[in-house]
């Protein structure tokens, strides 16, 4: 019997991983009767929960575009800018569960960290790229 290939591990690029705890404590949170009563699961949970899958599926996509390919680039772009535009939205619904006095001052905070951290560190990732691309191009023109 063949033993089976070895799962590959995504990269533990930082803004993935930092969008990953965002994520599990996003879920976590909402998942809790005593923060988030039914009338919430439906409408609100709901959206923190599907915003908080999608930035990190968001940042995945966007990790998986090689830069290099000319013809991906703006993808790739756009992904990122697309987490960093949910990360604007969570931070929305976590201030919105504050004022509705669903979560604490603790754990507001901590939330709202972590979603800044993500959409920072994403920012900082896509400003990068833009050097990058520039140095590509660069290299690509002296070669020609």
């Amino acid at each position: 019997m063949e033993k089976p290939a070895p799962v590959k591990k995504l990269p533990d690029m930082k803004v993935v991983m930092e969008a990953w705890k965002l994520e599990e404590y996003s879920l976590t949170v909402t998942s809790n009767a005593r923060h988030f009563p039914k009338k919430y699961r439906f409408s609100l949970c709901a959206h923190i929960q599907n915003v908080s899958l999608e930035i990190v599926s968001d940042l995945i996509e966007a990790n998986e575009i090689d830069l290099k390919n000319p013809l991906r680039r703006q993808e790739r772009s756009l992904f990122q800018e697309r987490a960093m535009r949910k990360c604007k939205i969570l931070l929305h619904f976590i201030e919105l569960s504050k004022r509705l006095s669903l979560i604490s001052d603790d754990s507001f905070e901590y939330w709202a960290r972590i979603a800044t951290n993500v959409k920072n560190m994403s920012a900082k990732w896509h400003q990068s790229d833009a050097q990058r691309v520039k140095q590509l191009d660069a290299q690509k023109g002296s070669v020609l």
